[in-house]
């Protein structure tokens, strides 16, 4: 039989706590008329905790085994004892994990020679990194419960030149080609647990004539797992239900493998762009910019559970496993995770890793904008009226390198068709004010069956600042969600598309900077 405990002990929530510090420090130096040092010093430190109730299966047996009205629990009505439903949910899942970062950076730039058309401009960098995860995963009953720690560094020393050649322009500038820029860039990555890579980027900039500039790009990435992908907080072996298109109900009750995977390699990706930034002579209070990008990732990171996994079950085939026999339910419990999620059922429908592994690849394609347009006045300072956003005209992933590519955009769990966020802003001497209008398009929840319909949602935020003249002090209030607008619903425990939303209300912050020169 199936009870809910939401009249006995109510809504089943969690807390959560997170601390972010961090700080920045730079500097600059003018080595000769042509060139130019900077240096920078960065750290930061943050900690994210959660707590929740859990059932105690310890007690929920003793109290279904009992006789006696005042410790036992009655599953077809009211009327049990409170002491009894608190004994019962007297356990714990207490993930936590804290992120540290120290890093540096060194970087000169200046002019190299000058040709016809310009100077050859150059920059040199370096860059070092420490990262640091620890991870503390709390579970068992309050009063005495198992910690699990864990933790994990990574040192990443890295290397960079940038080429700026102008071919055409000035002195040698033809008709159509006002401007001919070739850009040369290369970074190399040096990990202490991933090896190291190059990677190069080549751009070309051509300005037919003045006013409008015409840009390309290839380019190729590299990045590694994050630590979390490796290790992350909370990882356990989850009991829980989802909907099931093979099920006689509509739902299946499974056992998902939720964690991090040490066996993880980096992704690669190869980038081209191709766009154009238009600012017309006769009107220089309006910008245009328009950029087409190509992006293909190879061995991308990612998970996959739940609903999406068991309704594409011949392409998630890797990782689950129907109607699993007793040994490798077994193998599962005692993998070394904790158990969390609701009670052991009498049989397991599935099994599923949801694991972070590396996908075969995803293909992105499409379009990122920006309008823009400033209003001077005389004696009512500056309004500017801006408008940016990304279209995505495909977005298709690969699970493995033998699943076929799937087109995803505008689905849960991966980039939404359009969004956009419109600002407008007001300055006037030391005060700037502004409002921020957010767009999410609506996607489509492919996890129900049928598919759900997530409405679209927009935000507004707001902010004012005020700079106290040539002192460098400057104060400034932001307000995000300005109206308290709760996000789209969801289907899920959670009630809400992480990836698309915030679970939080209207947000007040206060900050106060100080720039020294």
């Amino acid at each position: 039989m199936e009870h809910s405990f939401f009249e006995d002990f109510g809504v089943l929530s969690a807390k959560g706590e997170s601390e972010t510090y961090s700080a920045t420090i730079e500097g600059a130096l003018d080595l000769n008329s042509n060139w130019r040092m900077q240096v920078s010093g960065s750290w930061g430190r943050n900690r994210d905790y959660t707590f929740s109730h859990r059932i105690s299966r310890t007690e929920l047996a003793a109290a279904l085994a009992s006789s006696d009205p005042n410790t036992a629990l009655n599953p077809f009505g009211p009327g049990t004892n409170p002491a009894v439903i608190e004994a019962i949910f007297s356990d714990q899942f207490a993930p936590g994990g804290t992120n540290r970062m120290i890093g540096g950076d060194v970087r000169a730039d200046g002019s190299l020679f000058e040709l016809p058309a310009g100077t050859v401009g150059v920059a040199l960098g370096s860059e070092f990194r420490k990262y640091t995860l620890a991870t503390d995963t709390t579970i068992g009953p309050i009063a005495n419960p198992a910690t699990d720690y864990n933790r994990n560094e990574r040192e990443v020393v890295s290397a960079y030149a940038e080429l700026l050649v102008p071919l055409v322009g000035g002195g040698n500038a033809l008709p159509g080609i006002e401007r001919l820029d070739l850009s040369l860039a290369a970074r190399y990555d040096d990990y202490n647990d991933f090896g190291n890579t190059s990677n190069p980027k080549v751009g070309v900039t051509w300005e037919p004539f003045e006013g409008l500039s015409i840009r390309g790009s290839y380019g190729t990435s590299f990045r590694a797992p994050a630590l979390s992908d490796i290790r992350a907080p909370g990882e356990s072996n989850v009991v829980g239900t989802a909907t099931d298109p093979l099920s006689p109900t509509g739902r299946s009750e499974g056992l998902t493998i939720r964690g991090g995977n040490p066996d993880l390699k980096p992704e690669e990706a190869e980038t081209y762009t191709l766009g154009f930034a238009w600012t017309p002579v006769s009107f220089p209070d309006l910008s245009v910019d328009l950029s087409y990008f190509s992006i293909d990732y190879e061995q991308q990171i990612g998970s996959a559970w739940g609903a999406p996994v068991l309704q594409e079950d011949e392409i998630y085939a890797d990782f689950l496993i129907r109607n699993p026999t007793d040994e490798q339910i077994q193998a599962v419990l005692n993998n070394g995770r904790p158990l969390s999620g609701g009670l052991l059922p009498a049989t397991f429908d599935y099994i599923i890793d949801a694991r972070t592994v590396n996908r075969g690849a995803t293909s992105a394609r499409g379009v990122d904008f920006q309008l823009g347009y400033d209003w001077p006045t005389e004696s009512r300072g500056t309004f500017s009226l801006m408008a940016n956003g990304t279209y995505f005209s495909r977005y298709d992933t690969q699970l493995t390198s033998t699943a076929p590519m799937l087109a995803r955009a505008g689905t849960i769990n991966y980039p939404l068709r359009f969004r956009s966020r419109v600002t407008l802003r007001w300055s006037l001497d030391n005060i700037t004010a502004g409002l921020m209008l957010n767009y999410f398009d609506s996607y489509k929840d492919t996890r129900e069956d049928p598919v759900d319909s997530i409405d679209a949602f927009t935000g507004i935020d707001g902010t004012a600042s005020y700079a106290f003249g040539s002192s460098g002090f400057s104060v400034s209030l932001n307000i995000s969600n300005l109206f308290d607008e709760a996000p789209p619903f969801i289907n899920s425990t959670s009630g809400y598309d992480p990836g698309n939303a915030s679970p939080y209300g209207r947000m007040v912050m206060l900050g106060v900077t100080k720039t020294f020169q």
